[in-house]
């Protein structure tokens, strides 16, 4: 993940604290994995994602992750306490919520489609207010069903300005136009997927300087349940 911020440095550093546990669990590896080791971590990954699921049995799920573990404990392999192992394990294993484009989840939501700004997408409802850019090839539901999954992609988040504001064109919209447009950063859309929340007058910090939660972290956390990003 990278974080910009062109308004007060108070909200990138309370952004950050805000996220630093899912820092600590969804840091991503590019290492290439070997055949031997999918195979070897199949089942360990297929009982983690019944186990991460918060609709399933936890109980019962934990009894089928540690029937996998066990015995490769007992055979000198404590793959849980393998930071790297599990940082890998937590990225093939995670649940994911459906995507902003999903019809379902917006007609059980109240939420209006999507607008389509080119390459942009702008999701404007009461509750969620923000603009966002996937590569051409990523695919939002088969990026986490398959096994292996493809690594994390890179994430970019912005925040908009004032300047952004008043015109025909959404304020997400114009910022990314503004900041990285697509002629000049045709690489960067690409390979990254990039956020831009908007809120009201460009106000993501209170005049007292706390974070306007529901502005900025609950728009990336919703982002990233949502999509197979890295915090890297």
């Amino acid at each position: 993940m990278r974080f910009t911020d062109r308004g007060p440095r108070s909200a990138g550093m309370l952004i950050g604290m805000w996220l630093l546990p899912l820092l600590l669990c969804a840091h991503g590896s590019a290492e290439p994995r070997s055949k031997s080791f999918l195979t070897q971590h199949r089942d360990l990954v297929k009982a983690l994602r019944l186990y991460l699921d918060p609709l399933r049995d936890h109980t019962k799920s934990w009894v089928a992750v540690e029937g996998v573990v066990a015995p490769m404990a007992a055979g000198g392999d404590p793959v849980l306490a393998d930071p790297d192992r599990l940082r890998w394990l937590t990225d093939q294993s995670r649940t994911f919520a459906a995507p902003f484009t999903d019809r379902a989840w917006q007609r059980n939501s109240g939420v209006p489609s999507p607008e389509r700004h080119g390459l942009m997408r702008r999701l404007h409802s009461e509750k969620l207010r923000l603009t966002w850019v996937q590569p051409r090839d990523y695919n939002a539901t088969q990026a986490w069903r398959r096994y292996p999954r493809e690594d994390p992609r890179p994430w970019l988040i912005t925040l908009h300005d004032a300047v952004d504001l008043g015109g025909s064109t959404p304020a997400g919209v114009g910022l990314l136009k503004r900041r990285w447009p697509y002629a000049a950063a045709a690489d960067l859309y690409k390979q990254w997927l990039v956020l831009a929340p908007e809120a009201p007058k460009a106000e993501f910090v209170t005049p007292a300087g706390a974070i306007y939660l529901e502005r900025s972290v609950e728009p990336m956390m919703e982002f990233w349940s949502r999509y197979h990003v890295d915090f890297d």
